[in-house]
């Protein structure tokens, strides 16, 4: 299993939140993302696994041939919106940052592919209250034109 960890925000994740410790804990591989946006430091001493992580870990890779079961999650879901017509652009950022102000530490990331009358799609990355710059392709990557947002959240 591999799993992202998101380097800006990687120890206040790791200490908040039981389920990316699970998730690291039971991962093959942990590939740190976006480390061009902060520095090395506190942050990465939160990933190093306690002895007793890396105990249990070993027990239940031997419990299951050698292999880590993939982690459930309760308290996470995903929900997915698609939208038919074009998305007012400047209605779009109202409504995020009115989401983030009131949900933002359990909204976790949103990613989203939005249609807003132009030539290609805006890209949106949101994670809790960080929002990524857009980004504007030239063209639709397939004929569908449809806006999509898909958020995982959890609950609060």
């Amino acid at each position: 299993m591999v799993v992202t960890l998101a380097a800006i925000d990687a120890e206040v994740q790791i200490r908040r939140y039981e389920e990316v410790r699970k998730q690291i804990i039971a991962a093959d591989r942990v590939i740190i993302t976006k480390s061009d946006l902060t520095r090395f430091g506190e942050a990465f001493e939160a990933l190093a696994p306690n002895e007793r992580q890396e105990d249990r870990r070993q027990r239940e890779t031997a419990l299951h041939g050698g292999t880590s079961l993939p982690q459930s999650h309760p308290s996470v879901q995903s929900t997915s919106l698609s939208f038919d017509t074009p998305l007012d652009w400047t209605g779009c950022g109202v409504w995020l940052s009115m989401l983030l102000q009131a949900h933002g530490p359990n909204v976790l990331p949103i990613k989203s592919l939005l249609n807003v009358g132009a030539a290609g799609p805006v890209i949106m990355n949101v994670a809790q209250h960080v929002v990524h710059p857009p980004g504007h392709l030239p063209s639709w990557p397939s004929a569908d034109h449809r806006s999509n947002l898909i958020f995982i959240t959890r609950e609060a």
